[in-house]
């Protein structure tokens, strides 16, 4: 029998709570993530505290004190917790943040072995800077490293390194503390590099403001990068050179939007060798909210970060040195693949045969990073000039960021434990990007698992008889824990999101956050928009019959040939605050066959309108406009 679902009355956030605080970091150490890995928020133990700085007293009262060793209490008013967002805010306490560092902070936090390189990155919504009055430039967010979150009798929490990353009413900063020992404070050095701090640039009271942040620490240094929801860079001052090799005061340097110091992971961690320490912090009157879902903690073996870099461009050299000067062939570079980040300058790369991410050298599960330049995705292009040729992701733990495929067969994936953020596939002769094995009959554990594909777009891929071609696609031979978080696709000849089964169940998929648009057309070079002959759905979920529980959640479909969301013969259908709009066959549609299934239906606060005359031309109109994206 049917069943239809509404979500229930939202119940008062809860407190975030800490089962056993050292779980986390045992199940890093031990467990799980023993060879490095991408982690979501819920993936890890997270424990709300509030700093207060170490105070020194006299003697006889530091031994009086020392027997009640405890904990500041992180109050309701303090961190909350609510299913999609971790909230901050300074409750009845004063808090403040300041250039040097911190006084008092509300902070929710997590540990990471030191022996382990980390990168954490947040959507942060700032929902409030001041209650009332006047700021007194300490109210403060973002995201933290410190060394050292040991709480030494009742006397606070002692100084520490750190680096900081948000910012402030009037401004942003990037902030870093080193040099702190044990014995005594004589080496400290404190770096800052404000950004953002013109009157016009200070953010409104009570104006709710949204920023990516993003946090890194490895061997040789820390960096960080705050951009707005358009990718503006934040931490840029606004009389800040072009170049993206500028070089700021107090040893900061900067490519792109990502800001570095060099520091090294033995001067970082001197305080406290076993763990390192990383989280979410407000301060002042600050309100904050951390969207759950955007939170990712990608953890690498130490070390790895010291590898050698290889670059690579268009026009390089197979047996060059591979630096910044001497730059590679791309074909060499991978090949030669470790652990480590092969670095591709901008510009055209034209391969004349696959493209292949296999088997590494010394591969031991350490990722390889293949990446453009941070904002030069588009400039950062392999074609494979309308060959059928494709970019083959065969191999396991490789990142693949900041790179556009276009003019081939597009992204295929048939590893496990790979991901994709911030790339592009377009204009290709087949899915843009797809999930599976190559083999229908390979045996279920050979197929790709724990693929994460992140803020990608998929579009305007047409193959030659223009029904097959996906934007992404998860099917038929995929297996478990294979997840699209914020990505968008249009404008392909067959569905947007395409996660069909045949003959055996796949792994289950999560859809967040993704858009898909107008598929089922195609753009002419004179710019009109023609129906192709695929079948133009925004989210395929299912076929054959075979039950398969995918989990759809906020995700979007819009003006698309056929229906927005479609069971496809599954019998089971997971809908979660999702929105379809002017489909032009339907928005919603569920069916399954066989006579002795038990369907499944579970549709909350899902949204719908219809418009027979809705305009298609227009929304392809916009959508090459915002996304800027180059048409074939």
């Amino acid at each position: 029998m049917e069943a239809a679902y509404r979500r229930p009355d939202v119940t008062a956030p809860a407190i975030c709570t800490m089962k056993d605080f050292k779980h986390s970091i045992r199940n890093l150490k031990y467990g799980k993530a023993n060879n490095g890995g991408i982690f979501r928020y819920e993936d890890l133990e997270w424990k709300p505290a509030y700093l207060r700085p170490e105070v020194r007293y006299g003697l006889d009262d530091s031994l009086r004190r020392k027997s009640k060793k405890s904990e500041t209490p992180a109050s309701a008013e303090t961190v909350e917790e609510t299913k999609e967002e971790i909230i901050l805010s300074p409750g009845k306490k004063t808090t403040k943040i300041t250039d040097c560092g911190y006084d008092m902070l509300s902070c929710c936090y997590t540990g990471i072995p030191a022996e382990y390189d980390f990168e954490l990155s947040a959507l942060v919504r700032i929902e409030r800077f001041l209650a009332d009055g006047p700021p007194v430039y300490q109210e403060g967010f973002g995201l933290f490293i410190r060394d050292n979150m040991t709480l030494e009798h009742s006397t606070g929490y002692p100084y520490a390194n750190m680096a900081l990353a948000g910012g402030y009413l009037g401004g942003t900063n990037f902030y870093v503390r080193t040099g702190v020992t044990k014995s005594d404070h004589e080496d400290i050095q404190n770096y800052s590099l404000k950004g953002r701090a013109s009157e016009k640039d200070r953010f409104a009271v009570d104006e709710p403001r949204t920023f990516r942040i993003r946090i890194r620490l490895s061997d040789r240094e820390i960096s960080a990068e705050m951009t707005d929801v358009d990718g503006a860079d934040m931490f840029a001052p606004e009389t800040a050179a072009d170049d993206a090799n500028t070089c700021f005061g107090d040893g900061f340097s900067r490519k792109g939007t990502v800001y570095s110091i060099p520091v090294g992971k033995d001067i970082f961690l001197e305080r406290d060798k076993r763990n390192i320490y990383i989280g979410f912090l407000a301060a002042g009157n600050t309100r904050i909210a951390i969207i759950k879902d955007s939170v990712s903690i990608t953890i690498t073996p130490g070390g790895s970060g010291s590898k050698k870099e290889i670059y690579v461009s268009p026009d390089g050299k197979a047996q060059a040195a591979g630096d910044i000067d001497h730059p590679m062939d791309l074909a060499a570079a991978v090949s030669l693949a470790g652990a480590g980040v092969i670095k591709l300058l901008p510009g055209r790369y034209c391969p004349d045969s696959d493209l292949v991410l296999g088997k590494r050298l010394a591969d031991g599960g350490h990722p390889c990073i293949v990446a453009g330049e941070p904002g030069k995705g588009k400039d950062t292009v392999i074609d494979f000039g309308g060959k059928e040729h494709a970019l083959k992701i065969t191999g396991d733990y490789w990142t693949l960021e900041n790179i556009t495929v276009a003019n081939g067969m597009g992204i295929q994936i048939s590893g496990s434990h790979n991901r994709l953020k911030g790339c592009i596939s377009r204009g290709n002769r087949e899915t843009g990007i797809l999930i599976r094995h190559p083999d229908n009959n390979a045996k279920r554990q050979d197929w790709p698992e724990y693929n994460l594909i992140e803020d990608c777009i998929s579009c305007m891929n047409i193959d030659d008889s223009e029904c097959n071609a996906d934007g992404f696609a998860c099917k038929v031979t995929a297996g478990r824990g294979n997840e699209f978080i914020r990505c968008i696709s249009f404008l392909n000849s067959d569905d947007g999101f395409d996660l069909f089964a045949k003959n055996r169940a796949t792994g289950k998929v999560s859809l967040k956050n993704c858009v898909s648009c107008l598929n089922g057309y195609r753009i002419t070079a004179g710019g009109d928009l023609l129906q192709t002959k695929g079948h133009g759905t925004g989210f395929k979920l299912g076929g054959s019959g075979i039950r398969v529980r995918h989990l759809v959640r906020d995700c979007t479909a819009q003006g698309n040939k056929d229906c927005g969301f479609t069971s496809n013969s599954n019998p089971s259908m997971i809908l979660v605050n999702c929105r379809s709009l002017y489909n032009q066959k339907g928005n919603l549609r569920f069916y399954y066959s066989g006579t002795r299934v038990i369907p499944e239906k579970i549709i909350i606060e899902f949204t719908e309108k219809k418009d027979p005359d809705f305009d298609q031309a227009k929304l392809c109109r916009e959508l090459l406009a915002k996304y800027d994206i180059e048409t074939i």
